[in-house]
């Protein structure tokens, strides 16, 4: 049964456009946080068993009774036909919005381009932080299409049939933060549920002579990124070589390459690592990160005082596919590097930095402790001394490391 639909208001700016499966712990969450934005809403229910649907109709949402079919775009496309506003904010149900609604709907107001980049912040399990980065998440519902099985994007056409012009948004008007990958079970079982719809997408779109390389491409990336999840990095790295060999140079080529690299570093093959980072610097990618590649290789290969002096100097770490990284990663692994180098007491310090600023606590105080030739109220000085949003954290985590029998 259809829930209750919510009024619509003439002149319909902006709507809140989902696809939902089984989504009753998180959505009423989104549904919150966009509620102030946004006009209507539109939850595509594509099977659920856990009264999703009654819960979205009873946030006054538009509910439709859809299906699923192992297809991420199809499915989105009709939950567009449902939408009746100008604009579109596609988002999902373990997704949240933040910003400034009246700001929003002034720039709506009185933009000329037809897509918008919203900045969204994921958080990744365990201990591995989070990162930022840029999607096409707003945009005008007419001429609006989605296209790929998984790894869905939309394509907006202007009315003379050409790319609709893409802007961005600032973070501080609209942003989303996306925890669904924060329980390591469920992003997992997502990961593998990925990599079997981009598996066959990958085989659809190889049977089709006339699939151009950079589609075939940015499918084999997308793959290759869900076996990298699904802990699949053998297979992982076929897709990504392919991609190599279907473009040379531009941006499929180098999130493939910079994902074999990775994948190089995790497998103990440093020196691969270090040709293919040397192989991203000279295609023009970000020195920083190539130097994050190469420090991270470097360190483990015999020479921990050059990974380090390369780690002091990164500033900033933006991969390939325009992903802002945290720096706490770096400030942890100079401390390793450090320790490497036989040079404990600046490991040390570098490991208080980590936690200090960056609040990568966890097994990390121990560390700290360990390589600190002093006693422990001496290191909860320098943690004070090196100071940071997470201070009062870092010392705890001191206290409760050194009040530990031996």
């Amino acid at each position: 049964m259809q829930a209750r639909p919510r009024p619509i208001s003439r002149g319909v700016l902006l709507a809140a456009c989902l696809i939902v499966k089984d989504g009753a712990g998180t959505l009423a969450r989104c549904l919150d946080s966009v509620a102030g934005f946004v006009d209507e809403i539109v939850v595509y229910d594509t099977g659920s068993t856990d009264g999703t649907q009654q819960l979205a109709g009873d946030l006054g949402a538009r509910v439709v009774d859809g299906y699923w079919d192992d297809d991420f775009a199809r499915a989105r496309n009709d939950a567009l036909a449902a939408v009746t506003a100008d604009w579109v904010l596609s988002i999902d149900a373990d997704e949240c919005a933040s910003g400034v609604p009246a700001a929003l709907r002034a720039l709506l107001a009185g933009l000329a381009a037809s897509v918008v980049a919203v900045e969204r912040h994921d958080v990744l399990p365990g201990a591995t932080g989070s990162y930022r980065f840029r999607t096409p998440r707003l945009f005008r519902r007419a001429g609006a299409v989605w296209t790929g099985r998984v790894h869905e994007s939309v394509e907006v056409t202007d009315p003379s049939g050409l790319p609709g012009t893409l802007v961005s948004c600032s973070p501080d008007i609209l942003r989303l933060a996306h925890d669904g990958y924060a329980d390591p079970a469920e992003a997992l079982a997502k990961a593998r549920r990925n990599a079997e719809l981009g598996l066959a997408e990958v085989n659809e779109l190889r049977a089709d002579p006339g699939t151009p390389p950079d589609r075939l491409a940015r499918a084999l990336v997308d793959l290759g990124r869900s076996l990298v999840a699904a802990d699949e990095p053998a297979t992982a790295v076929h897709a990504f070589d392919a991609v190599r060999m279907l473009v040379s140079g531009g941006t499929l080529w180098a999130r493939a390459t910079d994902h074999l690299a990775r994948l190089a570093l995790q497998a103990g093959r440093f020196d691969a690592a270090s040709e293919l980072s040397g192989e991203l610097r000279a295609h023009g990618t970000d020195p920083q990160y190539c130097d994050w590649l190469l420090a991270q290789a470097l360190a483990q290969n015999g020479s921990p005082e050059h990974a380090a002096r390369l780690l002091a100097e990164i500033t900033a770490l933006v991969d390939p596919g325009g992903h802002v990284l945290e720096l706490g990663q770096v400030a942890e692994f100079r401390a390793l590097a450090l320790a490497l180098a036989g040079d404990q007491p600046a490991a040390a310090r570098a490991m208080l930095a980590a936690m200090t600023n960056y609040g990568r606590v966890g097994e990390r105080a121990a560390l700290a402790l360990s390589w600190w030739p002093g006693g422990t109220d001496e290191l909860i000085a320098e943690a004070r001394r090196i100071g940071g949003p997470h201070t009062d954290e870092a010392v705890a985590a001191l206290v409760q490391v050194a009040a530990q029998p031996v």
